[in-house]
């Protein structure tokens, strides 16, 4: 088990990525392997909540399963999962969605996406949605903001190399002056891939002045010495645990976060080791 954080800490801050079981692992991993795994990890002490992507399609899935006896709809690609996992899921405190790109969705389907997200919102205690920006209008994002509940924090996430926009901290500063109301979910793999570094002076002073518009961060790197992964395909993908990548991440960056962030452990898990997640959860407590 991964020991209680220092009691002036808050207990949970980390949230686990469920993309790092079945977008990265696919069919490299059993499913009853990852059923085991899931349900052990639930119990850290940590873990204050998952985060799941849904398409825009299954969120409708996701709604109309509240109003049955049993447990909320996980996303077809975990529909594996047994019932007392998918219910040990939706008992989590701070749960939150990862949403398609917004460019997926009919821009006459924004009130829509925004009334069912209050509705998620209502009557599963999700609060927190992260989405891709990409070339969205500002007067979208607007109008959608001004549909949804005050609870509700809508973040948007910066981007990795191979998109087109969104990558520099500059449009964000002009996306916060423009829509007060966006959050913002800060992926520090994205950033490295992009030949930055994490204590920069440019992105510790962005932190600092607007730490109150973070709403996460994504937590993983985008290279790795660890031999767990082996060759090929799983070798190859961008989102690698920190623990043992080879990557030394400054004190300064976990610094520039306040004490109650919530960290996103997004990144693959090794073949054959899934107790690695479990030494990236230990190695972020003693970081942040």
């Amino acid at each position: 088990m991964v020991p209680d954080p220092d009691s002036t800490a808050p207990t949970k801050r980390l949230i686990v990525a469920l993309s790092s079981f079945y977008y990265f692992w696919g069919a490299h991993q059993t499913r009853a392997a990852m059923s085991n795994f899931l349900n052990s990890a639930l119990k850290e002490p940590c873990i204050a909540g998952v985060e799941i992507y849904y398409p825009y399609e299954e969120l409708e899935t996701l709604l109309a399963s509240t109003s049955s006896d049993g447990a909320p709809a996980l996303p077809a690609a975990l529909s594996f999962l047994p019932a007392e996992i998918t219910q040990e899921i939706f008992r989590l405190s701070h749960n939150s969605i990862h949403l398609a790109a917004l460019y997926n969705l009919p821009r006459e389907k924004d009130r829509w996406m925004a009334r069912t997200l209050n509705e998620i919102s209502a009557h599963l205690n999700i609060c927190e949605f992260t989405i891709h920006p990409d070339d969205t209008l500002t007067e979208r994002w607007k109008g959608i903001l001004e549909e949804l509940r005050p609870e509700i924090s809508l973040s948007v996430e910066n981007m990795d190399k191979n998109k087109n926009n969104f990558q520099s901290l500059e449009e964000f500063e002009a996306l916060f002056d423009e829509v007060p109301n966006l959050k913002m979910t800060f992926d520090i793999c994205h950033w490295l891939e992009l030949g930055h570094s994490e204590s920069s002076s440019e992105l510790l002073s962005f932190l600092e002045r607007h730490s109150s518009r973070i709403s996460k961060v994504h937590f993983s790197v985008p290279s790795t010495t660890s031999p767990n992964y082996g060759e090929g395909e799983l070798a190859e993908c961008s989102h690698f645990l920190a623990h043992d990548s080879g990557h030394s991440i400054s004190p300064s960056f976990f610094g520039a976060f306040s004490k109650d962030s919530y960290w996103v452990l997004e990144g693959l898990i090794p073949l054959n080791t899934p107790s690695s997640l479990l030494d990236e959860m230990r190695y972020l407590l003693k970081c942040v």
